[in-house]
């Protein structure tokens, strides 16, 4: 599974006002992180690219997005899950837009109103 970018992302950090995203995927009990990307509002990552063991497509897969702090703990911005079967029956998309929802199931807004997205 491949992380390509990021869009729409909220203002996070209160000085700089940009977000530092990183994704971390989770299939299972297997979990793959990529790198932050640094103040920015949208981004593309580059060679992050991941394998995962699975015995069953019924899995979901969960793109988790974080705002990196080096001084503290990551700040959760939200989270979605992904159907292995809806991946798999579309080998034709070369990616997929994954929409970020927070903790109650509301679409996480950038700066600019859009809802947050991840390339996957």
């Amino acid at each position: 599974v491949g992380v390509r970018k990021c869009e729409n992302m909220p203002k996070m950090d209160a000085l700089a006002g940009k977000c530092d995203p990183l994704v971390s995927l989770k299939l299972g009990a297997e979990e793959k992180k990529t790198a932050p990307l640094k103040n920015c509002y949208e981004g593309s990552w580059t060679k992050e690219e991941f394998m995962f063991t699975t015995q069953s497509l019924r899995e979901g897969l969960v793109v988790t997005l974080w705002d990196y702090d080096v001084a503290s703990k990551n700040d959760y911005i939200g989270e979605s899950r992904v159907p292995l079967l809806d991946l798999r029956a579309n080998k034709e998309a070369t990616e997929r837009v994954v929409e970020i929802r927070d903790s109650k199931g509301a679409a996480v807004k950038g700066k600019n109103g859009k809802t947050s997205v991840v390339f996957v």
